[in-house]
């Protein structure tokens, strides 16, 4: 299959890199190779274009045959944006790597980046049930490999290890969709979903976002996150993304729909806010994904699944874009602007056609919700993009010739979605949204300039309503993510360690023999008294 030419380049890259470091370790080589390895995906991934949809079924792929379900891979219209989206992150951050360079990021960490996004392909071709479940559980394990081999101690924290939970879930909620569709008759595919099968596979890619409910893990090592962390959630988010895409319209009844909007739009507002008021973009990226994501829900909810994919692409590319612009020179700010742009659904942008899947009739309150939350993105989109980082006049030479065309690729591969994506992409879209979201957008430039010279100054007032604001969407976030609800379940859970100790030093001490026959005597009089005389 053609269409795996991408994969098979990148994960050769990988080994050879892992390879030759152990050989002959060279950095220099290695961001050769990667860089060669990622602009070759990118460029199939465009070629391929012309010439959709690719797909392939793998036969006789198990031993035993009992199993008569294949994987199925494909790429077409849902897909190839999504797959040229992740090529071109991937191309970014390695064009951009060499700005990271003093914070000692090695070779590893680019066959890993590598590595994953060769399986977040994997994910996006995935084609039927069996496959989506496959590739999402190598990219959870590749995952939980990466956070335990970059956390303190080889450990793993217990917001980790819930978000691996939640996307362990999603991936059983597939599963689950799978036998609703075998029990009445139907193929383990994406066409002609029952409602119950939607409705499972759209909370399972609910889950693995981090929007039903609120949970992202990130890399605990700070100078892993904006290279090698961007890529994980970034792959992690896309593999979800495309089968929101793939969903049937008209899938979901009408009560269904509405809870499902408020339960979306609270979270899309709430991560909205918290996105402006983080402290840096890295921090915040969980927020950005929540944020966008959750208007891909609902314009899949609404059914407009070709809507969602422009929510899509922007969290990946924009998203992209401001993680990775991690040093600053003059002139550099024009390709975090067009980022800027790029998401801002203004008519004939790339996520223009994102608000006919959100703005549909009949006008409900979650409406005016979500396009606050567009302008409160903005703003922080803005506001990051201003904010002081590394100062690239200072590195080497060839890093200033080489991070700006990372920069670009982002911007080149946005307006390339836009433009060969799929029908109607640079379109009016809803026409009345852009006067909302254009008087924030140009508030935005005016409040970010308050903003900065409130964090230099340290203003008092300014500071005072901050914390008020964090306050108030700290407590939604509590409500939205279910803290309190696993915090409630880890209480039982020790409650019940405590008593099954409880029971064990019983059993382990001197008088362990005469419990036994106690418990013995005590289980046969129940048992007695249940058959009768």
């Amino acid at each position: 299959m053609f269409a795996l030419i991408p994969v098979g380049v990148l994960l050769a890259a990988a080994l050879g890199i892992l390879v030759m470091q152990q050989v002959r370790p060279s950095a220099g080589y290695a961001w050769l190779i990667a860089n060669l390895a990622a602009l070759a995906a990118f460029g199939v991934v465009v070629y391929m274009r012309w010439s959709l949809p690719y797909q392939t079924a793998l036969s006789n792929w198990l031993p035993f045959s009992q199993f008569t379900d294949s994987p199925i891979l494909a790429l077409d219209g849902a897909s190839w944006p999504y797959a040229l989206s992740l090529c071109a992150a991937t191309l970014a951050m390695m064009l951009t790597a060499g700005a990271r360079l003093r914070y000692q990021i090695y070779p590893w960490t680019w066959a890993a980046s590598l590595l994953v996004s060769a399986v977040g392909l994997l994910g996006l071709y995935a084609a039927n049930f069996l496959t989506l479940a496959l590739a999402w559980t190598a990219l959870d394990l590749l995952d939980l490999v990466i956070l335990s081999a970059y956390s303190p101690n080889r450990s793993l924290g217990a917001q980790t290890v819930i978000a691996f939970g939640l996307r362990v879930a999603g991936t059983l909620l597939v599963i689950l969709a799978a036998l609703v569709n075998r029990s009445q008759g139907l193929a383990p595919t994406f066409t002609g979903l029952p409602a119950l099968s939607a409705l499972f596979v759209l909370l399972a890619g609910g889950l693995r976002l981090g929007v039903l409910p609120l949970n992202l893990s990130t890399l605990p090592d700070t100078r892993h996150r904006r290279g090698l962390g961007t890529i994980l959630r970034m792959s992690a988010a896309a593999s979800a993304l495309v089968v929101l895409a793939r969903l049937p319209a008209q899938a979901f009844s009408p009560n269904v729909q509405a809870w499902l909007i408020a339960f979306s739009s609270l979270a899309v507002l709430y991560a909205a806010a918290m996105w402006l008021t983080a402290a840096d973009e890295i921090a915040a990226r969980p927020y950005w994904i929540v944020a966008l994501a959750g208007l891909a829900v609902i314009s899949t909810v609404h059914g407009q699944p070709r809507a969602s994919m422009a929510w899509g692409v922007a969290l990946l590319l924009s998203g992209s874009m401001i993680f990775l612009y991690s040093a600053r020179m003059r002139g550099l700010i024009l390709f975090p602007l067009l980022g800027l742009l790029g998401m801002s659904a203004l008519p004939f942008t790339p996520a223009a056609g994102g608000w006919q899947g959100v703005l549909v009739e009949p006008f409900t309150v979650w409406q005016p919700a979500t396009l606050f939350a567009q302008i409160l993105l903005l703003l922080g989109y803005l506001r990051f993009a201003t904010r002081p980082g590394d100062v690239l006049r200072d590195m080497e030479r060839w890093v200033q010739v080489v991070y700006p065309f990372g920069l670009a690729v982002l911007v080149g591969a946005q307006w390339l979605v836009g433009t060969l994506g799929w029908k109607d992409v640079l379109t009016v879209g809803v026409w009345w949204a852009a006067l909302p979201v254009g008087l924030g957008l140009a508030a935005a430039g005016g409040l970010s300039m308050v903003w900065r010279r409130a964090e230099v100054s340290g203003s008092a007032p300014v500071q005072w309503y901050l914390l008020a604001f964090r306050r108030v969407t700290g407590f939604l976030g509590r409500v939205l993510s279910l803290g309190w609800l696993y915090n409630l379940l880890w209480a039982l859970y020790n409650r019940a360690q405590q008593f099954v100790q409880l029971i064990t030093d019983l059993l382990e001490g001197d008088g362990g023999v005469l419990w036994v026959f106690v418990l013995l005597a005590l289980f046969i009089s129940v048992i007695t008294s249940r058959v009768g005389p």
